[in-house]
């Protein structure tokens, strides 16, 4: 008996052979909470990468089911320009909430900027 053969088995013993989208949804849902569960920096990085695609996902199926229109603009530009909005005001006024990362990130671009003369401040010098 193959892999396969035994996948489909258990399918058979816990399904009664039928397959439901909920299925996958529950099963790694569990999976994800004893492999990813812990906060540390990788599995933060991990599930923040799987968020910002399941959300486009999900956008895009709720075009396909016509559960919203398709936008008749361009909307990634808008969806830029939100992100950079938001990330702009938390690194402004609410620095405590960002990951540390990130906080550097914009510092660098958002305080340390003030001190750069020319370009090669910004790539080489930006330590000022």
């Amino acid at each position: 008996m193959d892999k396969e053969d035994l996948n489909q088995n258990y399918q058979i013993v816990l399904f009664s052979g039928s397959r439901s989208e909920w299925h996958s949804f529950a099963a790694a849902s569990i999976v994800g909470y004893f492999v990813f569960g812990d906060s540390n920096g990788v599995n933060m990085q991990v599930n923040l990468y799987l968020l910002s695609r399941i959300m486009i996902g999900l956008a895009r199926l709720s075009v396909e089911k016509k559960l919203i229109p398709e936008p008749s603009y361009r909307i990634f530009p808008w969806f830029a320009a939100i992100l950079w909005g938001f990330v702009s005001w938390l690194s402004e006024y609410h620095q405590n909430v960002l990951q540390g990362s990130l906080r550097s990130s914009m510092n660098y671009l958002i305080r340390d900027s003030d001190n750069w003369t020319n370009f090669y401040d910004f790539l080489i010098c930006s330590d000022k």
